[in-house]
């Protein structure tokens, strides 16, 4: 596990310099908390600890040219929409990792329900409120 998370490290510190690996490496070294299909596309969803965003990745094998903005925020929605949490804003941060801003309604505490769910929700299960 540690060499997994050693090797993509080093590749994203390759391929992304050093200011968006500080960003993405803030998002801790675990697996991803969420699975997200969308049709043929997989992405990996991760929930910051501590501020208001997701990095979303399209999964290994998945790369695809049609991987801009909008399909980044469509996918955020996607996950989002169940707990009636909102995406903000949507930015590259990294070659193929976007971060998405959220919003949610008061009382509704993503990560907390994100832990609750992780395992049904890393199998691609939908987040439920």
């Amino acid at each position: 596990m540690k060499s997994r998370v050693l090797a993509a490290a080093a590749a994203v510190l390759i391929l992304g310099g050093c200011a968006s690996t500080g960003r993405l490496l803030s998002y801790g070294v675990e697996l991803s908390d969420a699975l997200l299909r969308m049709g043929h596309a997989q992405f990996s969803i991760y929930v910051h600890p501590k501020d208001d965003t997701l990095l979303i990745q399209r999964r290994v094998m998945q790369t695809s040219n049609y991987d801009g903005q909008e399909l980044i925020r469509i996918a955020a929605a996607q996950f989002l929409e169940p707990v009636d949490c909102t995406v903000t804003e949507v930015r590259l941060i990294a070659p193929g990792g976007w971060e998405a801003g959220f919003a949610c309604p008061a009382g509704v505490d993503l990560r907390a329900l994100v832990q609750q769910q992780r395992a049904a929700l890393q199998t691609g299960a939908p987040l439920h409120p």
